[in-house]
């Protein structure tokens, strides 16, 4: 028989467990329905779409921020997630944006702008940007006139102030680096650099105010290359202001509106890295819901004092109509970002964005020949240069990741030091975009697995060189990870016949080991992986690794993850790389694998020459594993590494697969980076 005490705890513990009930459902009521949302959106569009089109036909000499530039962005995000738009008044704004700025092209090269300046200029190369508009001589000029104008100042200010819009030297500073990034020249790219290193330098000194200075702080922060760890700092700060109601306010004397609402939920999102199922992102677009009036407008009381002639642009809410149909762009793209990308309503394809530079780096996507000479001396500098150009250009150009380019180059780039390239920060924000997009595309993306396990892998690497912890997308990536794997604790790997990254599913595996051992936070003894890691280890138990190569990465991955190798086998693993050193100090790629799977027709041949990621991987791997900077093998090896650099910064690589463009030099160059820089 209970006690008294024992009775009354029970009951206690009946209230909580209600209690605790009750908010969950409370929670789950208040995250908006899909169709709420896709509702909203579709009641929105049609006033965009009026007003803008009504200012364009009113204002024929004047391209507007507030009834040109916004609608625009709103537009093409809804149609990215199959809502059917006015095609012809969308193609027609577009245009009338390209010719705003022809017109003005003579005073752009002169270095004199337009009103508005370097914000309307900005705003202006954004809307083109965001339909897909491909570089031109006018956009060339409105990036020089960009670079020269206010160029002796560490950023851009505003020429009237306006607010909210047109106030915080933070965004105009964020779309005139923008426009930078997307519409540079190659013979620009110097001083685009430059520019970049001094705004970048400036706002992470500079702190900002009010809520709009914290949304474009953090978008500038993101598209001038600062590390993750200062956009999260950023982040975190904005989101802190996040009122009770879900919304937020422009100021803090005042009421949560549209426009500081959807300018802080996109910024979270776009810049922040902050998941539109994220519970904060979820409160917000329910004040947006509730916010929007029946006719499918946002309305927001102005702040700004008028300077130019009333006219009705065919937005409603009078005198408020210009920073009302702001605010519903912002509010249209908040509410458009948490549905999936999907198919125009009448059922056909989005038009993929015709190829455009995104970031100040431009080279043409080439790779060098065996017979590409050798530099005279080691220069780490011109490595960067080769690793952020193939990198970069391979995600601009393939939409994908690859195992001999972007993946090392995601764990090695950070290992040379300093803040991120323009180049780094635009491959990791593409990676971190398949991330959060993976529900939109799990259905049919064929290489599904091998995207999700190498870009866990590839951003666990990173987050451990850099922020020391564990970024929320990377966090997705490992979660997703064990949600296609196999029973036998691996995964469908590609078997391509293409040594050494895809020819069985062990290399998979291995690449889920490295992830999980590197991933900060203590990840690995999380309720999350603890399953699929038992199921991990107990692969690795029964299965041996096909080549020495693989042990190696093996190596690599029991030095962060125990379970996977004994100390013998440590051992032996490194006396069996350590007894393949050729005689000129490097090592062999094919030396590493006597038949490799999917090519038992072709013995690998085990005198093959020196190569960059035999090398690369070889030195690395036994300095992770304790092997000193000092002993005779690893200064050799890195001799070899110092003395066979290609004039383009790459070490060469020769191919298995017969490819001629030689891809698993790009594999080489990242580890050769990772090796000597372990060896320093």
């Amino acid at each position: 028989m209970k006690s008294k005490t024992q009775r009354t705890c029970v009951r206690l513990l009946g209230f909580v467990v209600a209690a605790l009930g009750s908010l969950t459902a409370a929670a789950a009521d208040s995250a908006p329905r899909a169709d709420a949302i896709r509702a909203a959106v579709a009641k929105s569009l049609p006033l965009l779409e009026s007003g803008a089109r009504i200012s364009m036909e009113k204002r024929k000499q004047c391209f507007t921020c507030h009834n040109t530039a916004l609608p625009v962005l709103a537009l093409t995000a809804a149609r990215e997630r199959g809502f059917t738009i006015d095609e012809e008044n969308l193609r027609q704004l577009v245009k009338f944006t390209a010719d705003f700025l022809a017109r003005n092209r003579t005073n752009y090269l002169a270095g004199k702008g337009q009103g508005g300046q370097a914000l309307t200029a900005g705003y202006a190369l954004w809307t083109l940007e965001s339909a897909a508009w491909k570089s031109d001589a006018t956009t060339a000029a409105v990036a020089e006139y960009l670079l020269q104008w206010q160029k002796q100042l560490e950023h851009w200010k505003v020429q009237t102030v306006r607010p909210p819009t047109e106030e915080s030297i933070f965004t105009i500073s964020y779309v005139a680096l923008r426009g930078l990034k997307t519409f540079s020249t190659p013979e620009q790219r110097k001083r685009i650099d430059r520019r970049f290193e001094q705004v970048r330098t400036w706002v992470l000194k500079t702190p900002a105010s009010s809520t709009e200075d914290r949304v474009f702080r953090l978008r500038l922060l993101r598209v001038a290359g600062a590390t993750e760890s200062e956009v999260r700092r950023a982040a975190q700060e904005l989101s802190q202001l996040q009122r009770t109601d879900g919304g937020w306010a422009q100021l803090a004397d005042m009421e949560s509106d549209a426009y500081a609402t959807g300018t802080a939920l996109t910024a979270l999102h776009q810049a922040g890295g902050v998941a539109t199922s994220d519970a904060a992102y979820q409160r917000g677009l329910q004040w947006l819901l509730k916010a929007q009036k029946a006719d499918g407008s946002w309305h927001v009381v102005t702040r700004s004092t008028p300077i130019q002639t009333y006219y009705e642009s065919g937005y409603p809410h009078a005198e408020n109509q210009f920073i009302s149909i702001t605010a519903a762009s912002w509010a249209t793209i908040a509410l458009a970002e948490a549905l999936p990308k999907t198919t125009h309503a009448e059922g056909k394809p989005t038009p993929a964005p015709a190829p455009k530079k995104k970031a100040a780096v431009d080279v043409p996507f080439k790779y060098g020949s065996p017979d590409e000479p050798l530099l005279e001396k080691l220069s780490l500098a011109k490595a960067a240069e080769s690793l952020d150009r193939t990198s970069l250009a391979w995600v601009q150009q393939r939409k994908c990741g690859a195992c001999h380019t972007t993946y090392p180059y995601l764990m090695s780039r950070m290992a040379l030091g300093g803040e991120p390239s323009p180049a780094f920060a635009e491959v990791r924000r593409f990676f971190d975009d398949r991330t959060a997009d993976w529900d939109a595309n799990s259905k049919t993306n064929k290489h599904i697995t091998r995207e999700t396990v190498a870009n866990a892998a590839s951003l666990a690497v990173l987050d451990a060189q850099t922020a020391g912890k564990l970024q929320p997308l990377t966090r997705v990536a490992l979660d997703k990870m064990w949600t296609l794997q196999r029973k036998d604790g691996a995964w469908n790997w590609p078997k391509c016949s293409w040594p050494p990254f895809e020819v069985d599913d062990y290399y998979g595996a291995l690449l889920a080991a490295l992830g999980v051992g590197h991933a900060p936070d203590g990840y690995a003894q999380g309720e999350s992986a603890r399953a699929g890691l038992g199921k991990l280890r107990a692969y690795f138990e029964k299965t041996p690794p096909p080549s020495l190569h693989h042990k190696a990465w093996l190596l690599w991955a029991s030095l962060k993850l125990d379970g996977l190798m004994s100390n013998e086998q440590r051992k032996a693993t490194t006396a069996e790389l350590l007894a393949l050193q050729r005689a000129d100090g490097g090592w062999s790629m094919e030396s590493l694998g006597k038949n490799w799977v999917g090519r038992e027709s072709e013995q690998a041949n085990p005198d093959a020459p020196s190569d960059g990621y035999g090398t690369g991987l070889v030195v690395f791997v036994l300095r992770q594993a304790g092997v000193p900077a000092s002993h005779d093998a690893l200064q050799r090896g890195v001799k070899w590494l110092s003395s066979n650099q290609r004039v383009s910064g790459r070490w060469f690589t020769r191919s298995m697969n017969g490819v001629e463009e030689h891809f698993i030099s790009d594999t080489a160059t990242a580890f050769a980076v990772l090796a000597l820089k372990a060896c320093e």
